[in-house]
């Protein structure tokens, strides 16, 4: 990666009071405008390529964009290290103690305790366990080097006491964080849990977990956010939706009564929101999602940089979209559209590839319920070439069942039976989830039968197969984002899905 596109990425991801605050920085520099100019074309021309940056550097100024892009690049780290250090409490720490020791050090001995007591206190406050263990390591220190004159042995004794409970708790943090990431890691990694086997997979992590929160007697915000994550995301996962949003609203309720605990932006916060809008979602649950959804929206602030109100703009514009499409509000799509269309739909390359893809299967879907299959074909088949390093993406699977349909509406034979065989390998030593066996099964059905009583006889055969698999909690979240029980059977009895939906 080139320096150029490395200042590309980092001004991207730069909140509007970050680009201002650096222009009024460096605006009084007269001596070199080259890189002001520079950052100024990063920023009108963020989506355009590389090379249409370095061109019309070349036309204004004439210089070598090599110079002024490594000028550019140091001086913004220099910019966001140092706004980074006025906003984190760590940094503020740190530096109450380094105040602390230079006071202790030139004999004002009183003065460095009271340091280190404020840095203490500010600690307590805001539940920083690894720092809160740092001053007390500092201030037992403090008293080896005045020979224990100035403490009791009971003083010392509870000083001692304090560190090791604390270093206890950050230990269960530590084994808190291990057990939530590890499931994360083998959701992204292995797919989503689509069945009682690979639910199976799971039961070590949940047997730790539940094994770690019985045995911590002192809980904190910190083991009780990291519990409550872990326990909504696997049920979540698993399809237990009364138990998924029951944790996600503690979750919340939580966040909620501890704001000054909360990171800057707040990102776990933002995944309590967002894993209860995907729980209400896949259970059909829609009353509540726009009281979850005005939450979302109250923290697309200036202040938090560029990516995390992007992924914002995301989640409002995607689950406005599902609503209106599981609803057959149709009509609403368009101006929905319009309204995301500057704010999301321009910067969707900047997006992580599984939300492009969502995003892409979503407008893949409106297509094919106004029955316009050729703008579906269009934008499948180029997802499905786009994204196929990405395959082992859960959504990806989601994605060529998709394409597989439509390809099988154009009765295209060779592709439908390739793509099955390479689906179901694809997919070896799992279990495909019941509408997922069905969808394939279906797709061999072309071409479909043309009279009436043929089309009625096949859909009595599909009726009963999916009355059974809308039983399967496991199939739930793959109907989430495209119903695929209503496509087989607009397709069968040749009825436009959108007529279908006014009649449910």
């Amino acid at each position: 990666m080139n320096i150029l596109e490395k200042n590309i990425i980092l001004i991207s991801s730069m909140s509007k009071a970050e680009k201002r605050g650096f222009k009024l920085l460096y605006d009084s520099d007269n001596q070199n405008k080259a890189y002001l100019l520079l950052f100024d074309l990063i920023e009108q021309n963020i989506t355009h390529s590389f090379e249409t940056i370095d061109e019309a550097f070349k036309d204004l100024t004439h210089k070598n964009i090599t110079t002024a892009s490594n000028y550019l690049y140091s001086l913004i780290l220099k910019y966001l290290i140092y706004e980074n250090a006025s906003k984190s409490l760590k940094i503020t720490l740190f530096h109450q103690i380094e105040r602390a020791k230079i006071l202790f050090d030139r004999k004002l001995i009183d003065e460095g305790f009271e340091e280190l007591q404020k840095a203490y206190q500010q600690a307590k406050l805001y539940e920083d366990e690894v720092m809160q263990l740092l001053i007390l390591r500092t201030k037992i220190r403090f008293h080896e080097k005045l020979d224990f004159t100035r403490i009791s042995e009971q003083e010392l004794a509870s000083l001692q006491m304090k560190q090791l409970s604390l270093t206890k708790k950050n230990r269960i943090i530590d084994q808190h964080n291990f057990l939530y990431n590890t499931l994360r890691h083998r959701i992204n990694h292995k797919g989503y849990i689509t069945s009682l086997e690979k639910k199976e997979a799971f039961n070590d992590l949940i047997i730790s977990e539940l094994y770690l929160s019985g045995n911590d007697s002192a809980v904190g915000f910190e083991e009780e956010k990291l519990h409550l994550l872990f326990q909504s995301t696997y049920f979540l996962e698993t399809g237990n939706t009364l138990s998924a949003i029951r944790n996600y609203k503690t979750l919340i309720e939580l966040f909620e009564a501890n704001t000054h605990l909360l990171l800057s932006p707040p990102v776990y916060y933002l995944n309590a929101l967002e894993g209860i809008i995907q729980t209400l979602l896949n259970a059909r649950l829609y009353n509540e999602l726009e009281s979850f959804l005005k939450k979302i929206r109250t923290l697309d602030q200036e202040i938090y940089p560029t990516d995390f109100r992007l992924h914002i703009k995301y989640l409002d514009y995607t689950t406005r979209l599902t609503l209106c499409l599981a609803q057959g509000k149709l009509t609403a799509i368009e101006p929905l559209n319009n309204d995301f269309q500057n704010s999301l739909l321009d910067k969707q390359d900047s997006l992580p590839p599984n939300e492009q893809i969502h995003i892409y299967i979503l407008q893949a879907a409106t297509y094919i319920y106004n029955n316009n299959f050729k703008e579906a074909r269009k934008i499948l088949s180029n997802s499905v070439t786009k994204y196929k390093v990405f395959q082992k993406q859960p959504l990806f699977k989601l994605l060529r069942l998709l394409h597989l349909l439509i390809k099988a509406y154009n009765e295209d034979i060779n592709y439908i039976s390739n793509e099955i065989i390479s689906i179901r390998h694809q997919s070896k030593g799992e279990t495909l989830n019941p509408i997922e066996s069905i969808t394939l099964k279906f797709a061999k059905e072309y071409p479909l039968p043309k009279q009436k009583h043929q089309q009625e006889l096949l859909w009595n055969k599909y009726e009963a197969k999916i009355a059974k698999a809308l039983t399967d909690k496991y199939s739930q979240k793959t109907l989430t984002l495209f119903d695929f029980t209503l496509y087989i059977k607009s397709q069968i009895l040749n009825i436009p899905i959108k007529n279908l939906l006014e009649t449910t």
